[in-house]
């Protein structure tokens, strides 16, 4: 607790608040229509990797990529500094989670499935993460990005989409495993 008191007081003394963590930022049209809820956050993984269930049934992945694995992600809120974005906290307030299929990685390549919760929101998402090893700042480092759907939301939505980056490694120093940008579409 003392890292995080240490975090905290750091904001304090930057002007950054813990106000507003997962504060929806509409993009507002002359009718003051909030038409897109805008979210940063960081995902942490929250199981190691599970045997796949019935649960991946759902997940209906290309054949030549079966579903290879089941896991458990956080959905954490992040601070950053008001006058320039760097990230001073990861994990200041958990805001849900996902149940996730994800099938053998293939060229680089990984199919996902998942359903949660963020913010309150339930969701289910599909998509793709990319293993980028060409931009590994050093060996041990494995560099990804993921890009998903986002459906079954509220009434309130039509849809949305969820972008993350991040890296995987055992090497101290780096921010594991995924920070990334849920955009949510309200319905005009």
């Amino acid at each position: 607790m003392s890292g995080l008191a240490a975090v905290l007081a750091c904001c304090m003394t930057t002007g950054v608040g813990m106000a507003a963590q997962a504060t929806r930022v509409g993009t507002r049209p002359a009718s003051g229509a909030t038409l897109e809820d805008v979210y940063v956050a960081r995902s942490v993984f929250s199981s190691p990797n599970l045997p796949v269930t019935s649960f991946c049934d759902a997940a209906k992945f290309p054949s030549d990529y079966p579903v290879e694995r089941e896991r458990h992600f956080e959905y954490w809120s992040t601070v950053t500094q008001h006058e320039d974005g760097l990230l001073v906290n990861a994990n200041a307030r958990r805001l849900g989670g996902h149940h996730g299929c994800y099938s053998v990685n293939k060229n680089g390549l990984i199919y996902s499935y998942m359903t949660g919760t963020f913010a309150g929101i339930l969701f289910t998402a599909r998509g793709t993460c990319t293993f980028n090893p060409e931009r590994a700042p050093q060996s041990g480092v494995s560099p990804y990005s993921c890009n998903y759907a986002m459906s079954d939301l509220p009434d309130g939505y039509v849809g949305g989409q969820a972008t993350w980056n991040g890296v995987t490694t055992d090497i101290s120093g780096y921010l594991t495993t995924t920070v990334g940008t849920i955009r949510l579409w309200r319905r005009p």
